[in-house]
């Protein structure tokens, strides 16, 4: 951990330089992408050794598949590989390191595989869109992933993969936003933006040492190695499920930590505008909107939103049946193989689905938009989303399901007994037409 701080400090101080001495009107991009990748090694290296090879060895191979591959097969070939070297590399530490290690090569692999499987999607898309011919293939194309034609050399590749700036926790920056940064395509508004990109640069400071106090006082009286027993304590319901939720928040606070020091590195190198005023692009985490979300889609959405946006890219969008289970079970690989983690992705689903029935059911009645409503809804959030992550944090499945059964897995009922309401009935409308009258339904109820 103390690794992972003085390189994050160390590139914060270096960030600086692509912006003054190696900035794009007075350095090359080969120069920016040269300095960007040796960077990137020394980190790796810096940080975890000889196994800094895999940071290095995963993109290397996803290249050449990029080269040689036939075009039909590439991106999906590319997910494999990668899926699977990170999938090695998961079984590895799950079943021979210290479970006590804090830092381990998974980290900066996972986000790896994510910069790899999107560009090849990018390059797949981009060559699809310019086949003609080629109708039945699915296009996912928008302003963070945009489609390219042309493939990137391999130094492009290399530093887009291993990039200081990101290398040790993200955020998965989209190729188009790193080569923006690279090439020096700023406009007018962001150069303009000096002093907010400084103002946010200090609050998200602010953020990192509010958060690392919160954590050390959290983790210190709401411990989760009480939670890892055979059985838990003895505690009635409502204890349990309070110091569950203040423990996974001494848990949450690391992330917080990580990605707030990853986004102060970008914004200090010149990246993440997004608007005047707002330097929030590659932001990975809304603290606010997560600790605050009255529906579990809207915490959902506030949380580690660089994968979110990969996984709609990859999957989500892709895909054209069990569009969430699908991403889901990619989600869950992703991250690795403890039970813990195919736990909480496995309620997580049950419990989206569970709210998007609830969300129609009540959408007919005006109590639904009342203060009561809305705060019943946030209270209920905070206990299901406690429910779901809980596992993800004990990782192992004994103590997982002794806590769920110590609870009854009384919530797991109530989502399921929530897919049992009723929908509610589509009202029909006459409308006119140049044609004579014609009666339409009134839309589909919107589940977002």
């Amino acid at each position: 951990m103390i690794n992972f701080l003085m390189a994050q400090l160390f590139a914060v101080l270096v960030a600086g330089a692509m912006r003054g001495p190696l900035k794009p009107s007075d350095a090359s991009p080969t120069t920016r992408h040269s300095i960007c990748l040796v960077l990137g090694v020394a980190t790796g290296y810096f940080c975890f050794g000889t196994k800094a090879i895999h940071l290095a060895l995963l993109p290397l191979i996803c290249f050449v598949v990029i080269e040689f591959a036939p075009q039909k097969i590439m991106a999906n070939s590319i997910l494999g590989i990668a899926i699977g070297y990170l999938s090695c590399i998961h079984l590895h530490r799950q079943f021979y390191l210290n479970e006590s290690c804090n830092l381990d090569i998974t980290g900066p692999l996972m986000v790896i595989t994510q910069r790899v499987t999107s560009l090849a999607y990018c390059i797949h898309d981009g060559r699809v869109a310019h086949d003609n011919s080629n109708t039945k293939e699915i296009v996912v194309n928008d302003s963070d992933h945009e489609a390219l034609e042309k493939a990137p050399s391999l130094l492009e590749f290399l530093s887009y993969s291993l990039s200081f700036q990101t290398l040790l926790c993200g955020p998965p920056l989209p190729y188009v936003i790193y080569m923006d940064f690279i090439h020096g395509r700023q406009t007018q508004d962001q150069i303009q933006d000096e002093a907010n990109r400084q103002r946010a640069v200090g609050i998200k400071f602010c953020g990192v040492i509010i958060v690392a106090v919160l954590h050390l006082v959290l983790s210190a009286q709401y411990p989760i190695s009480d939670l890892t027993g055979k059985a838990p304590p003895n505690w009635s319901i409502a204890y349990l499920l309070w110091f569950c939720y203040a423990a996974t928040l001494a848990v949450r606070c690391k992330y917080y930590l990580a990605w707030l020091l990853a986004d102060i590195v970008c914004n200090c190198a010149g990246i993440g505008y997004q608007s005047p005023g707002k330097w929030d692009r590659v932001t990975n985490v809304n603290i606010i909107e997560f600790e605050s979300a009255s529906t579990f889609r809207e915490a959902v959405a506030s949380w580690n939103m660089g994968t979110n946006s990969w996984l709609r890219m990859v999957v989500y969008n892709r895909v054209r049946s069990a569009k969430l289970l699908k991403t889901y079970a990619l989600s869950a690989i992703w991250h690795g193989f403890y039970p813990g983690y195919y736990l909480t992705f496995g309620t997580g689903a049950l419990f989206t689905l569970a709210a998007r029935k609830v969300r129609r059911f009540a959408q007919p009645f005006a109590w639904s938009s009342s203060r009561l409503y809305s705060a019943l809804a946030f209270a209920l959030c905070r206990i299901f989303m406690t429910y779901a992550t809980v596992p993800f944090v004990l990782l192992d499945f004994a103590p997982s399901i002794a806590l769920y059964r110590q609870v009854y897995f009384s919530l797991h009922w109530v989502a399921l007994g929530a897919l049992l309401l009723p929908s509610p009935k589509l009202k029909k409308i006459t409308t006119k037409s140049t044609n004579g009258e014609a009666n339409h339904e009134n839309g589909k109820v919107k589940t977002g």
